[in-house]
């Protein structure tokens, strides 16, 4: 008896009348703190009187929508809990489209903090309403949300983004996600920005298009199947690509902004077509090598071993060892750059371990000559090369082939 009477007391508080307490903004503060307690023992109630209690308090609610901040907040805080646990006890589609109207109703509210927990909640709202539903009850709200005046309400969209996008899947997610995506990538506060690009490429993979088989009949077959996987990774990333550029134009001196965006290149390979690869964001990973903040120039030579994996055009490879050489044997004067292009050459032998690059040890070895012509000290300018462990263990595997 104890144990139901403690359980049922948020119930009854937040259905208390105006006569039971002295104070109306007292009472809002109990209604408040009553929902808070609900949404904590949810897990805790029997089927029965979650059925019986809960769920007529929630579309009570959300039916004569209580007017004070106080119950907004607590409320919106924990919506999307409450609607994942009682979604299933709804009788149809009435009762679940209340409760998205008074979700909706709350998010356009004046109150800064209910917008906030609004953004927060989303993806749990979105999980717990269904994909169906989305298009129809819920894509207005997100925009309205990632449009937000305060930027912690845009940041809390940002940072639920990849989760409401793994809700959707593919299909739904270039339909509805696209230009909130990129209205989020150019943000003005960048904030905002290093939010979405942490988990960046879990969020692009889900605009992924369907995978194309490659068949190994003829290789003009292999070649068509090819160019049109390419083409279809264009269009579905092609939107992306000047809103990441402007993001990094604006960045400015903001180095840890910098830094989230190279390790997010990293994956781009696998998403963006390799001629966007290489005439639009390698060369930026070559910039932070050559001249970007000393924190930055690991990421950047992790990011340039990741995109030489898209190279497909021969043009495009002999241009890159072309660089490669040259780069190298510019900067073995200086023992910080040659670090740069040890950690390429290590980034480079992981990939060449998992089958994805091959670099020939012939034209690493040529650096050689233009390392000593360049290089004051010829001795020094050697151990380099030496002890450059990639380029080592590549020339001895290519001896040992021989």
């Amino acid at each position: 008896m104890l144990k139901e009477t403690c359980l049922l007391l948020p119930g009854r508080v937040c259905s208390a009348s105006s006569d039971t307490l002295p104070s109306f903004r007292l009472q809002a503060l109990v209604r408040a703190a009553a929902w808070r307690a609900l949404v904590s023992i949810l897990e805790l109630l029997p089927p029965e009187l979650r059925r019986s209690r809960a769920l007529q308090l929630l579309l009570q609610q959300c039916r004569e929508t209580d007017h004070h901040v106080e119950v907004h907040r607590a409320l919106t805080a924990g919506f999307g809990a409450l609607l994942l646990r009682l979604v299933p006890d709804m009788d149809g589609d009435a009762d679940v489209s209340a409760c998205l109207a008074c979700y909706r109703s709350l998010a356009w509210q004046h109150d800064h903090a209910t917008r906030l927990a609004c953004a927060a909640s989303l993806a749990a709202v979105v999980r717990a309403a269904s994909p169906r539903r989305y298009g129809s009850h819920l894509h207005d709200t997100l925009v309205r949300l990632g449009a937000d005046a305060d930027w912690e309400v845009r940041l809390a969209v940002a940072q639920a983004l990849p989760d409401v996008a793994a809700v959707l899947g593919r299909d739904r997610c270039g339909q509805y996600l696209r230009q909130p995506l990129v209205a989020l990538l150019q943000d003005e506060r960048q904030d905002v920005q290093a939010a979405l690009l942490a988990r960046l490429p879990e969020l692009l993979a889900h605009f992924a298009p369907p995978h194309i088989h490659v068949p190994a009949s003829s290789a003009a077959a292999a070649a068509a199947a090819a160019a049109a996987a390419e083409e279809q990774r264009g269009k579905a990333f092609g939107a992306f690509v000047e809103p990441l550029l402007r993001l990094e134009a604006s960045s400015k001196h903001n180095w840890r902004l910098q830094l989230a965006l190279l390790q997010a290149m990293a994956s781009f390979p696998a998403l963006f077509p390799p001629d966007t690869v290489y005439d639009r964001f390698l060369p930026l990973a070559h910039k932070y090598m050559e001249s970007g903040a000393a924190a930055l120039r690991g990421a950047a030579a992790a990011a340039a071993a990741a995109c030489w994996r898209a190279l497909r055009r021969p043009n495009h490879r002999t241009a890159l060892y072309g660089r490669i050489i040259h780069g190298f044997a510019q900067v073995c004067v200086c023992v910080q750059g040659v670090g740069i292009w040890m950690r390429v050459g290590a980034a480079v032998e992981c990939l060449q371990g998992a089958g994805v690059v091959r670099v020939p040890a012939h034209l690493l070895i040529s650096c050689l000559p233009l390392a000593l012509a360049y290089s004051p000290s010829a001795s020094a300018t050697a151990w380099h090369l030496w002890t450059f462990a990639p380029w080592r263990s590549s020339t001895s595997a290519a001896s040992s082939s021989k």
